[in-house]
């Protein structure tokens, strides 16, 4: 037995300054000129974040929805796991009152539809995921729950579209989005082994995502972006080391699901069709990486025999385990790969620049992602024989067998 569940106690003065930011963005949403939206409803998403997540902490606590500590895992005592609410309620307030208060013109109905889908869709996927931090379920019984939710958004005519207007292109983009629907959603989830990661990773993202929408007048995706990054930064105040929450399933699957959308419907590439699979491919570089680098790994290692057994797979060799292995210490992980996630972030907005030298910059743009990825490699190998030699961080031995086991 860990030691009892302990609610971490929030300051009274804070919540309450949360509130009254938060009652204030909303009433900029309507007052303040067209041009304020954006900065209005990033506000009321991370105020309502911050004001919701000590709520959710003590429902976690209350309902038994806890991360309970064993050998495997590295915090002391049962920690909450219901934030995926918090972010998904602080998203959805403020997107929904964002984009009602933007003018006619800037929302088309073909958007509108995109938008609905992708909020109605992402609070199944964190329906699912608060019952599978509550009860735990089956690696098959996810995936169904989330291509539920994909074929829901497909519905609602979140697709991608670059394949030639044939019946065979047309199964090619429903099957892309799918694996990359799917794919993002559970790459961010793998994320979410260290205190801020995801959440952080998850913000610098959704900036850069809301940065590029803005620049290129594409105002309701600006919003929806800039509302995802305010719920997942003020989650993030509660969730960096040390955490008194954690995520869960419901809150990085939300996540994952709802950038990977935001990919789908914003138009990256006009009027280059190459960047517009560039740009999302680039700003979610990291969480990409890791589950490709991963999947190569444990195949090659044998850990893995089938798509059973690698969903199932639970192991400490992900970018943040094997950077921790090398001797950082976790908080300086996570900082390190946000700051690897605002460089991606900074080239995908390279790739949006015209100019005399835009072909060059492009170039540029796509020569450092590659060298970033390559010098990831290298820390991951380095890390790979730090661990199998059995040198640690908290000096205790490396498994002799099973690869990098949690």
């Amino acid at each position: 037995m860990g030691p009892p569940a302990i609610a971490p106690r929030t300051s009274l003065a804070f919540v309450l300054s949360a509130l009254v930011i938060m009652t204030a963005a909303g009433v900029c949403i309507f007052l303040l000129p067209p041009g304020c939206i954006v900065a209005s409803a990033f506000a009321l998403a991370a105020s309502a974040a911050l004001a919701l997540t000590p709520v959710a902490i003590q429902f976690s606590y209350r309902l038994g929805v806890l991360d309970v500590p064993d050998e495997r895992k590295e915090h002391e005592r049962p920690m909450p796991l219901l934030g995926g609410p918090a972010v998904l309620a602080a998203f959805a307030a403020a997107s929904v009152l964002g984009l009602w208060s933007l003018p006619n013109g800037l929302l088309s109905v073909e958007l509108r539809t995109q938008l609905a889908g992708t909020l109605a869709a992402g609070a199944l996927i964190a329906l699912m995921g608060v019952a599978d931090d509550r009860w735990g379920l089956k690696p098959g019984v996810r995936l169904i729950g989330q291509l539920a939710a994909v074929c829901l958004v497909m519905r609602c005519g979140v697709m991608m579209s670059f394949l030639p207007p044939t019946p065979l292109g047309r199964l090619g983009e429903i099957v892309l989005t799918m694996l990359w629907l799917v794919g993002i959603t559970n790459s961010v989830n793998f994320l979410d082994g260290l205190d801020g990661l995801a959440s952080g990773v998850s913000t610098v993202a959704a900036l850069s995502f809301g940065v590029i929408a803005a620049l290129t007048g594409q105002a309701a995706v600006a919003v929806v972006s800039f509302c995802l990054a305010g719920a997942a930064l003020g989650f993030l105040k509660y969730n960096f080391r040390p955490a008194s929450i954690y995520l869960g399933d419901s809150g990085a699957t939300f996540l994952g699901f709802t950038l990977a959308c935001i990919g789908v419907v914003g138009d990256w590439g006009t009027p280059d069709r190459a960047a517009d699979l560039f740009v999302p491919v680039i700003v979610l570089g990291i969480p990409i990486y890791d589950t490709i680098y991963i999947t190569i790994y444990r195949i090659r290692a044998g850990l893995v025999h089938n798509l059973s057994e690698l969903a199932a797979y639970v192991g400490r060799d992900h970018l943040q385990h094997r950077l921790q292995h090398l001797g950082m210490r976790p908080a300086r992980a996570c900082l390190f790969i946000c700051l690897g996630a605002v460089m991606l972030g900074v080239l995908a907005l390279l790739l949006q620049t015209k100019g005399p030298l835009d072909r060059y910059d492009k170039f540029l743009a796509l020569a450092v992602v590659a060298i970033m990825f390559i010098g990831a490699t290298i820390l991951m190998e380095l890390g790979k024989n730090h661990r199998a030699n059995g040198s640690r961080p908290d000096g205790s031995p490396a498994a002799e067998k099973g690869g990098d086991p949690v």
